[in-house]
Parts: C-alpha cells; structure tokens; sequence
C-alpha cells in the first residue's frame, strides 16, 4: 500500500511554500483556565479543536468538563422550573410587607425644637377636638402603628404581624430552590446528583422534563465528499497496521509516517472531524490524536503500546469503516 506514497511525497511536501506544522495543543492547565468558556462554547475554531484534541486523550479533564456540563445543566433546568411554576403564594406581599417600615426615613431634630413641639402639639390637640368630628373616620392598621412609634421612627412589629408575615412568605415544603447546590463549592471534586430533579417540585409533577444526555446520534455524512472518505480509508489501514502485536517498527513507522506527511492524513482528520457531531466526531479526533503522534513517534522509543491501546479501546478502524459503509449507502440513494 504505500508504492505511490514516495511519489506523491514530492509534489505535497513543499505544497504553498510550507512544510507541516506541529497541531496546536492545549495541556490541563489551559483546560482549567478556559473551564467556562469551553462548558458555554464560547472558544473560537481553533481554540476549541486544540481543547478537543487534548480532551480525547485525557480521562482527569474529560471528568471536570463533564462534570462541569452537568452542574451547568442542573442550574439551567432549576432555573426554568422556578421561572415555570413562580415564586410561592403571598411571597411578594411578605417582603413588602418587611420593608414598608424600614423604607421610612429617619428625622433626627435638636432637642429645643422636640420641647417646642410639644408645646404646639397640645394647642393642636385642642384645635382638632373641637372641630373635626371624632367618629368621621376609623383608624387603619398602618395608622396605630405610625401612632404608637410617632413620626420619624422606625418600628419594631409586633410578635403577632411578625407570624402573619413568616407565615405569608413560607415556602411549602416541596418547593425545590436549588439551596443545596448553591450551598457548596465547586472544586473539582464534588460530584452532586444532578442528572434528575427532584420529583417534590410541584413544577416537575406538572409536566416532563428530559434529561440530560450526551449527543451521540448519527452524524449527517452528506458533507464529507470522496476525497474524504478516502483519507478515512487510508487512516484505518493505517491503524489496523499499528495495532498489529507483530508490527515490524523499524521497517513500517518510517513508511507509515511518509504516507501521513504525504496526504497530510493529520490535517485531513481534523477537517473531517469539524463535519461530523457526537460519537463519530470525538472518535476521528482521537484518530486525528494518534496519527499525528505517529507522524513524530521514533523507532529508537520501542513498541507504541499506548497508541495501540487506544485504537483497541476505541475501536477505531470499526468506527471509521462504519462512517465508509454508511457514507457509500447514502451516497446511492
């Protein structure tokens, strides 16, 4: 299979004036530093393709990511069901109720003037028995309390309004607020259960809310042209060929390699990887991973057995065959 590559090797090699480059790569640190714009998909193409190469091969940073998503996921679905099912009865009126009083401003007089107003406050007193009709009109509730503190004063309910008002504002048992996420800190580590929610919520009983599942549907194989498929073809001959226990090293890697240059099979896999979504994607990129660590593997470090474990544990050729056959039945129809 690879008679041709040394031909094809000279007219690629020099293509644009330029040789291949090294991939841009990212390590955990990057991937903790851009945590949240890689949970929200606010990093650019390159950016995002350099975080997925990295991710494909790393089991610590794929756990925070996803950990990561389904924290996010359980704020965002907790809340829409508070904003579906509002706050709990009489919860606006208990904090106005709360606040009246303490919105009143503070009036805060010399002493010779509150000895004057008493003065002027029984000739008021007077005045008004004499010539307002007592019985015109019943006090409020609001009335007796600015009678019994006077003016200026901030008051203090009574034990009695103060039931009224905790008992206005209490939330019902069943009513879920998410206190018990907000209440801790995310370091990693914790890991709450924030697949379902809870099924006291009177929102949820209400109707159904899907859960959160990762995207591992068919990819719409529609774009990939032939000259795609090909490179798929090449790469999974390629992988089959480093898989095999009795691979010849010193003989196979260095055409191995001549072949990836010469149809910049790297390049190609991440093109190719930006067309397809869910589970097919994230394999071509892990093929993407090992072919570009072919490309730079040296004899003299002995057998690449982590390459070899991660094509026999991805089942790599088979997903790529898959993507072949499915992609040469859809292109009859």
């Amino acid at each position: 299979m690879f008679d041709g590559y040394e031909t094809k090797r000279n007219s690629h090699t020099e293509r644009d004036g330029r040789k291949e480059t090294a991939m841009n790569t990212m390590d955990c640190i990057d991937i903790k530093a851009k945590l949240s714009a890689i949970v929200d998909d606010q990093l650019d193409p390159a950016e995002r393709h350099a975080a997925e190469r990295h991710l494909v091969d790393c089991t610590e940073c794929r756990t925070l990511i996803e950990e990561a998503e389904r924290i996010d996921a359980s704020i965002a679905r907790e809340g829409e069901l508070i904003a579906h099912g509002g706050l709990p009865d009489g919860f606006e009126a208990g904090v106005l109720t709360r606040t009246v009083y303490a919105d009143q401003p503070r009036v805060i007089r010399p002493a010779w003037i509150a000895w004057s107003g008493w003065v002027a406050a029984a000739a008021s007193l007077t005045l008004a028995v004499a010539t307002v009709w007592i019985g015109s009109s019943a006090p409020t509730a609001q009335d007796e309390q600015f009678a019994s503190t006077g003016p200026g004063m901030t008051s203090t309910p009574s034990p009695a309004t103060s039931e009224r008002n905790e008992t206005s504002i209490a939330q019902p048992a069943s009513y879920t607020t998410g206190f018990d996420l907000r209440s801790q800190t995310y370091d990693g580590t914790f890991t709450p259960d924030v697949w379902r929610v809870s099924s006291t919520s009177p929102a949820y009983t209400s109707r159904s809310v899907a859960p959160v599942e990762r995207n591992d549907a068919e990819s719409d194989l529609s774009r990939l042209s032939l000259a795609d498929t090909e490179a798929l073809y090449t790469v999974s001959l390629l992988l089959d060929l480093l898989a095999d226990p009795n691979l010849d090293i010193p003989v196979n890697i260095p055409q191995m390699q001549r072949a990836i240059e010469s149809e910049r099979l790297s390049e190609r896999m991440g093109e190719i990887a930006d067309q397809l979504e869910g589970r097919e994607r994230r394999a071509i990129l892990r093929a993407e991973l090992v072919i570009h660590r072919l490309a730079a593997y040296e004899a003299h470090e002995g057998e690449p057995t982590r390459l070899r474990e991660v094509i026999r544990e991805s089942r790599l050729p088979d997903v790529i065959s898959s993507i072949i056959t499915r992609w040469d039945e859809s292109s009859r129809l």
